[in-house]
């Protein structure tokens, strides 16, 4: 019994830990590439993430 709840718990987890690739283009009103635009990515949900995001990525 224990051994099923723990396969159920772990089926579960890896559920809700999907990723996926992302890639923006910022562009202005002429469909020129803005620089340095900033993109802020916020979760559909209001859980937050269990470790620390990087505040910049080069």
């Amino acid at each position: 019994m224990k051994r099923t709840l723990f396969a159920m718990g772990i089926a579960l987890a890896s559920l809700a830990s999907q990723a996926g690739d992302l890639q923006v283009s910022v562009i202005d009103k002429e469909g020129k590439p803005v620089q340095d635009a900033v993109v802020v990515l916020v979760p559909s949900t209001k859980a937050s993430p269990k470790t620390a995001l990087p505040t910049q990525i080069t």
